[in-house]
């Protein structure tokens, strides 16, 4: 009956360490995620709106949104000279 009871005590004691180590790998883990989001607001630089920007800023500004503009719409076509779709160029050039 003891060797029972010692059992359980043990197996208790283990559970409150696992629940503890489970509590504080939390509470350091939101810890350190506070610390980086602060430290990130901090670092991050503040991004003026089009009215406070110089002339020269919203040039580059918009310079920078067209060739992002390019890039997106940049296919496989262009970077080649295909006109249409390749598979069917593919298909003609087979028969």
């Amino acid at each position: 009956m003891t060797t029972f009871v010692i059992g359980c005590l043990g197996a208790i004691i283990v559970l409150a360490l696992f629940g503890s180590g489970v509590y504080v790998g939390w509470a350091v883990r939101t810890y350190i995620e506070e610390r980086i989001d602060e430290k990130a607001e901090e670092l991050r630089p503040a991004t003026p709106s089009p009215q406070e920007m110089t002339p020269e800023q919203l040039q580059e500004f918009k310079e920078d949104q067209e060739a992002f503009g390019v890039m997106l719409h940049y296919s496989a076509e262009q970077a080649y000279g295909i006109e249409g779709n390749p598979l069917e160029q593919l298909a003609k050039k087979e028969t």
